[in-house]
């Protein structure tokens, strides 16, 4: 089944929780069954006109972009700063394309420490907001 995340809402960012679904026939529309037991206290009402609902996340993703990393840190990777390797993968996308459109991905081991290496790059692209060149599908 697929993966969901509890958002906290608390203060305490480390609350949310993962689970994977669960067939459900039993449940209604607005119902899910999931494995494991939740651990923390996940706040779900509107009080005075205030949303105080925690956020319910998708993590199934169709397509994965996974970066090889090694077990710990080599070279000259800030292995002074880190003890894990720190140079993942890059995904870059240079200027001059007609369209991108990234949807349904989950990028993991992804960055790099090194200026100009981030997970998703648009390299000297300018704007690329739905003003400059995305178009919604």
């Amino acid at each position: 089944g697929d993966h969901i995340v509890l958002a906290s809402t608390d203060y305490n960012m480390e609350q949310a929780e993962d689970f994977q679904l669960l067939p459900c026939a039993e449940c209604s529309e607005h119902q899910v069954k999931i494995s494991g037991e939740i651990k923390y206290m996940h706040f779900g009402e509107i009080s005075d006109e205030v949303d105080l609902r925690g956020e319910v996340g998708l993590l199934t993703r169709n397509i994965r972009f996974q970066g090889e990393v090694q077990d710990s840190c080599y070279g000259d990777n800030y292995c002074q700063y880190f003890d894990y390797d720190t140079y993942g993968g890059h995904l870059k996308i240079l200027r001059g394309f007609k369209s991108v459109h990234l949807s349904g991905i989950e990028f993991t081991r992804m960055g790099q420490q090194v200026l100009g290496r981030y997970p998703v790059h648009f390299h000297m692209a300018g704007d690329v907001d739905e003003v400059g060149c995305y178009s919604r599908p």
